[in-house]
């Protein structure tokens, strides 16, 4: 039986019930904020759990001070979080911007919103795209001349035009690299705008991609370590260490 439970929360059902039955034995539950929070994120909010706070994490360690906030305003109390910080982004994104170079476009999870993406940079006229997977879902299509998947993730590309993304937090590192960075609006559900506040891009849709691609805007400067700060190793060892 351990004594500390961690894992990258979400606040979904089973963590619930998982958070309720490690009280139940005396097991400490850490939470750490891996993914996004956006704003219609509200699973992360205690206010449709039947008992409340009681089954979140004893303690919920965040990326940065950005999701710290936001989780605030869902309910999550304030005492019961601090930032752990992120290793994911310890060092900024060297891609660099060309107007005239390819826009990348990173691909969410859901194979039809990828679909509808793919079909919006065919529509683009001669426009080149470099098209990565999301990790967890691959979405095959056959390479044209203008649009050609890559493998390499937006950190190790360069001379980018700009970026194009759907619920990914691809699209906030681009946005925190100072490149164009638009967000994909598919046609029959909604999309969730994933970024913090203070981090705003615009968003297209279909047919307004080809228009807003002519007309690329920068994002304004935002620190990055508000959103993904460094990693606090001190407090990291404290709450992964079982105390009798």
């Amino acid at each position: 039986r351990p004594k500390v439970a961690a894992w990258p929360w979400e606040n979904h059902s089973w963590e619930r019930e998982f958070v309720r039955r490690a009280k139940l034995l005396g097991v400490k539950t850490v939470g750490y904020q891996h993914s996004v929070v956006g704003r219609q994120m509200l699973n992360y909010g205690p206010g449709s759990n039947p008992d409340g706070a009681d089954s979140l994490p004893d303690h919920i360690l965040t990326a940065g001070p950005a999701t710290l906030d936001r989780l605030a305003g869902m309910g999550v109390p304030r005492q019961r979080m601090r930032v752990g910080g992120a290793l994911r982004f310890t060092a900024p994104s060297r891609a660099t911007y060309d107007p005239k170079g390819p826009v990348f476009v990173a691909l969410p999870f859901d194979g039809d919103v990828a679909h509808q993406m793919i079909a919006a940079c065919r529509r683009a006229g001669a426009r080149a795209f470099l098209v990565r997977d999301h990790p967890m879902s691959p979405y095959p299509f056959d390479d044209t001349e203008s649009i050609k998947q890559t493998d390499k993730p937006l950190g190790e590309q360069d001379g980018l035009a700009g970026v194009l993304f759907t619920a990914t937090t691809v699209g906030q590192e681009a946005a925190l690299a100072g490149l164009p960075t638009w967000r994909f609006r598919p046609e029959d559900r909604i999309a969730m705008n994933i970024l913090p506040d203070g981090l705003d891009v615009p968003a297209v849709s279909a047919l307004t991609l080809q228009e807003a691609l002519d007309n690329p805007v920068k994002p304004g400067i935002v620190a990055p370590e508000t959103m993904f700060a460094s990693v606090v190793m001190d407090l990291w060892q404290e709450l992964l260490t079982a105390h009798d």
